[in-house]
């Protein structure tokens, strides 16, 4: 459990730098293709550390190459659902994104909950549809890429659980290096089609943000280990949006609704019945 807690602390650190990041109007690109170039220095530091030979690289890769190419399109068409569809609506597929993995899990390898973390996991995703349905969402407004987000995003997800499955856990580290470099070779190829300058401000926010985006990963895929997909996706979810609603309250003095204050003592009961 303590492996889920750091994933999810880590998950919500992305979204409150970029946060910050939005609100300056910094290079979107720039800022995740410093991130993802952060993401493989520590990638490549705990595999010098660890001083072993892998055995499955062949793995690492098969598994590594596409999830790089998913990480990327969530986090596009993430954007252009934003854009086009209001952040309400964006946010509540992107987190409705876990029920890919969950299911998929179910039905691949049986990974089945108990009666409570069941109760708790369908707590989770309530408290997930709440926040996401609370916020601004233009009536009416749906666009093909909110599907797109949906699936990518499930997809960037599941795949953690496919190398938990068939990779060897003490080469997580290989594996999202692989990820990683995928994702950061595409990520600059758009940097450098937006015809923007990399700035100080840039580096620095891409740098927050890739030491925290790697450890989610990391985290999650250990996490994954110990408990089943259908317990871990939806915990990581519902926890870090708590966290993302809290800590913005503190640090950026964002006002709390009464679905905000819900959504939190819904997603605490839900960590209670999950762990009981």
């Amino acid at each position: 459990m303590v492996s889920l807690m750091l994933a999810t602390i880590c998950s919500a650190s992305i979204a409150l730098v970029f946060k910050f990041s939005e609100s300056r109007n910094l290079n979107r690109y720039a800022v995740t293709s410093v991130n993802y170039l952060t993401a493989i220095m520590v990638s490549l530091m705990m595999i010098l550390a660890q001083s072993q030979a892998f055995t499955s690289m062949k793995m690492g890769l098969i598994i590594g190459i596409p999830a790089g190419f998913c990480f990327f399109l969530a986090f596009v068409f993430y954007q252009l659902s934003v854009k086009d569809s209001g952040a309400g609506l964006a946010g509540m597929f992107g987190k409705l994104g876990i029920l890919m993995p969950m299911l998929l899990s179910l039905i691949l390898w049986r990974e089945y909950p108990t009666l409570i973390q069941t109760l708790g996991i369908l707590l989770a995703v309530a408290a997930i549809l709440v926040v996401s349905l609370g916020n601004n969402v233009r009536s009416g407004s749906f666009h093909s890429a909110l599907l797109l987000l949906f699936l990518f995003g499930g997809l960037s997800e599941f795949s953690n659980k496919v190398f938990q499955k068939y990779g060897i856990s003490d080469e997580k580290a290989y594996f999202l290096l692989v990820v990683f470099s995928t994702a950061f070779l595409v990520s600059m190829v758009m940097s450098i089609r937006s015809g923007r300058k990399l700035t100080k401000a840039d580096v620095l926010t891409g740098i927050a943000v890739g030491i925290p985006n790697m450890f989610s990963s990391y985290f999650l895929i250990r996490a994954l280990d110990f408990l089943p997909t259908a317990v871990v996706f939806p915990v990581y979810s519902a926890g870090s949006m708590t966290l993302i609603i809290i800590l913005s309250r503190l640090i950026y003095k964002e006002e709390m609704n009464a679905r905000s204050y819900g959504a939190v003592v819904m997603t605490i009961l839900a960590l209670i019945l999950i762990n009981a």
